[in-house]
């Protein structure tokens, strides 16, 4: 597998994890698309770094895994009840959202393909932008904060992705830290607030 086809795969994985956040109704599932997005997401900047012998895609890779991938999840982990693994939502359409998301995807790659591409010659922000796009619907069609917060944190992946082609590296470095520290400021201010036992009973199963 040459280095393009590898980026390539990992590419294509980070979009198939926004569809994947779409998907079901255990909330402890969003924690898992944040790790396993941000995993990937950072995989693919430290790989590119050592490729391009770019320190600072290695920084960014980094920061992604250790802020994202395990700091922030580790605080949601955190927040669920005991039997965080059985804690579901209320019930929000979940089929037609997932088939809406898939629409969306469609229509996503096609719009920058056709109207941003020719600007900014960059493939991967494609992804990115589409990544946005699911990252936004994840935000609107959810109830449940942690659910809305993986939603935003697609949206930061997303932004570093799209950013990779068109934004000066060190740039990008910055706006990670302080999307990241953005993040975990919501976390502490607004979720760590909020006692999920209370919530509706629907929502727990067993």
């Amino acid at each position: 597998m040459t280095v393009s086809e590898f980026l390539d795969v990992i590419a294509v994985s980070l979009l198939f994890t926004g569809i994947w956040a779409q998907i079901g109704t255990y909330v402890m599932s969003k924690v898992h698309v944040i790790i396993v997005q941000s995993v990937l997401l950072s995989v693919y900047a430290i790989y590119l770094g050592i490729i391009t012998s770019s320190i600072d895609l290695v920084i960014l890779g980094i920061l992604t895994v250790t802020l994202r991938g395990f700091l922030t999840a580790y605080i949601l982990h955190k927040k669920l009840p005991e039997r965080g693994n059985m804690f579901r939502e209320i019930s929000t359409g979940i089929p037609s959202i997932t088939i809406l998301s898939v629409i969306l995807l469609v229509i996503s790659l096609a719009i920058y393909h056709e109207v941003f591409f020719p600007f900014t010659g960059s493939n991967i922000g494609g992804i990115g932008f589409a990544m946005i796009i699911q990252g936004m619907l994840l935000i609107a069609s959810r109830k449940n904060k942690i659910a809305q917060f993986s939603g935003y944190i697609e949206e930061e992946n997303a932004i570093i992705l799209l950013s990779l082609g068109i934004v000066p590296l060190p740039l990008i470095v910055e706006i990670s830290v302080l999307l990241d520290v953005l993040a975990l400021v919501i976390v502490s201010a607004v979720l760590i607030s909020e006692t999920l036992e209370t919530e509706n009973l629907k929502e727990m199963i067993g």
